[in-house]
């Protein structure tokens, strides 16, 4: 399985172009880099959500730091701020 990470476009996007779990995608949430030294920069990760609001990481985050496939986020802002609901233990 192949694991591509390519920079897009000059918004500084990271995407994921084969998630880990794709099969069990069903939203991408874009995630703030700001808190990881690469403000105004930005990763996509696939991820499953039932409800919109929490969101179970179905790849596996480049730049995010401290998370993990499997981990369990819901976002607080607009601008891809989030916490950590619960670690997969990865």
């Amino acid at each position: 399985m192949r694991h591509a990470c390519p920079v897009v476009g000059d918004s500084m996007i990271v995407t994921h172009d084969e998630p880990a779990a794709r099969s069990r995608t069903n939203y991408i949430v874009r995630l703030s880099l700001a808190a990881d030294g690469l403000p105004g920069r930005y990763e996509e990760v696939w991820t499953r959500t039932e409800d919109k609001v929490s969101f179970e990481l179905c790849c596996i985050p480049f730049f995010t730091y401290d998370l993990s496939l499997g981990d369990v986020i819901r976002t607080t802002t607009d601008d891809g701020e989030y916490e950590v609901v619960s670690k997969a233990g990865r």
